[in-house]
């Protein structure tokens, strides 16, 4: 039995994995017939099974709301806790009266225990129960007292609503772990059957730039995009070659994904840097350019980060 804790799947707030799978699914409805040449399962069926599981995951409730519930539930204990604290703090008073400098009898009523037993609501209950058998055991001392015959029961009161509040508390507490568990697997889902459909979009529509843009996933957000296929990781004050050739006839996308420039040229050999030629990428940047307004000569396009500190991601590919 697995009882591994479910963790996300994506970077993004909850309301953006919404956002973002209801606009992919406006472009995969306009693309329908596209994706479907590329890859059969992307049907109508499964952009129902998308509008599905949007619906399923704005089903849970926002975990500030399940948040206030809980907080709501503890502030009933904490009231019940000093509810059950005044109340002995008035049992204290007829039994300071009815039993002077007895210390034997203030044992009995749990005077050395109380500090301890009000620190959990669990030990205060018992502790409550037990106030109760005792308060009723010398009842009529305490009555002589002064004390009001209702006060006989008011222990065993206190001690069920403590109680109940409690159960209800610690009821709400793992109720949130669950719908936390649950809304986190509905929304890996969701975000599951998004990611592949941007994959498939990203591959129809690799030569059609303005299309491959509407399937970047994490196009906006503030994150990085992730390490992927698509990016080539470029390790501090080194070079890498893109994983296309060069074609005089053709318009290339660069993006820079990391957080420092590179410098982008052409060159005849792989991973060889430049320092002349090229044309500088700030951090966070794209360009799209046709292949002769890229510096350099052969057949390899290279990319030099410059930071010798900063490692980073570029993506060079087909543009419309």
């Amino acid at each position: 039995m697995n009882l591994g804790k479910v963790t996300k799947d994506y970077n993004m707030q909850n309301a953006e994995v919404v956002e973002v799978s209801v606009i992919k699914k406006e472009y995969a409805v306009e693309d329908l017939l596209s994706l479907t040449a590329f890859d059969k399962q992307l049907n109508a069926a499964y952009i129902t099974s998308i509008e599905d599981a949007i619906t399923r995951a704005l089903s849970f409730p926002l975990d500030d709301a399940v948040i206030d519930q809980q907080a709501a539930k503890g502030a009933v204990v904490t009231e019940k806790m000093k509810l059950g604290e005044e109340h002995f703090q008035d049992i204290k008073y007829f039994v300071e009266k009815a039993f002077p400098g007895n210390s034997n009898v203030k044992k009995e009523f749990g005077y050395n225990d109380y500090s301890e037993a009000k620190k959990k609501p669990a030990t205060f209950v018992a502790f409550l129960r037990q106030l109760s058998t005792t308060v009723n055991f010398y009842g009529d001392p305490l009555k002589d007292a002064g004390m009001d015959e209702s006060m006989l029961l008011v222990s065993a009161k206190r001690a069920d609503e403590l109680e109940t509040a409690s159960a209800a508390h610690e009821r709400s507490k793992k109720g949130r772990l669950l719908i936390t568990q649950d809304r986190t697997i509905a929304y890996n889902v969701l975000y599951g059957k998004i990611k592949l459909l941007c994959s498939a979009g990203k591959r129809v529509f690799k030569t059609n730039y303005a299309r491959y843009r509407r399937y970047i996933l994490y196009e906006g957000h503030q994150s990085l995009p992730p390490i992927s296929e698509d990016y080539v990781s470029l390790p501090a004050g080194q070079t890498a070659t893109a994983d296309i050739e060069y074609n005089m006839n053709a318009v290339y996308l660069f993006k820079n994904a990391g957080v420092t420039e590179v410098r982008c040229y052409r060159h005849d050999k792989e991973e060889e840097p430049n320092t002349g030629e090229g044309f500088i990428l700030t951090a966070g940047a794209e360009v799209v350019k046709e292949a002769l307004e890229i510096p350099g000569t052969g057949n390899f396009i290279n990319v030099t980060k410059l930071s010798t500190t900063d490692s980073g991601l570029f993506l060079v590919q087909l543009a419309e």
